[in-house]
């Protein structure tokens, strides 16, 4: 999958039917976003969460149904072109529900 600007590019992936994949501007109406983001990594004692959690602005939402699996890995390839000198922090939530898997 690719990403160009924190967005999903369709030319540069290859999707699989299996998966849920959204921005989170989208999928922050989901129930499962809501009970797993930030939720595990928690920002107590831990100088790097805190700061990607106070500086996140986007991410992906990908989310594998009950008894599903991938047959190939989850690649994700984030492109970002700029002139200038930027600081990005992307936060993507994986939820792998009962039964499921992905590499």
């Amino acid at each position: 999958m690719g990403t160009v600007h924190g967005k999903i590019n369709k030319e540069l992936s290859v999707l699989p039917d299996t998966l849920r994949i959204l921005p989170f501007t989208v999928a922050e109406n989901e129930a499962a976003f809501g009970k797993y983001f930030g939720k595990i990594a928690t920002m107590k004692d831990n100088a790097m969460v805190a700061l990607n959690t106070a500086l996140h602005n986007d991410g992906l939402f990908i989310e594998a149904a009950k008894g599903t699996a991938l047959d190939k890995p989850l690649h994700i390839v984030n492109v970002l072109l700029s002139d200038a000198t930027v600081f990005v922090q992307p936060r993507h939530l994986f939820v792998v529900n009962a039964n499921a898997s992905l590499e």
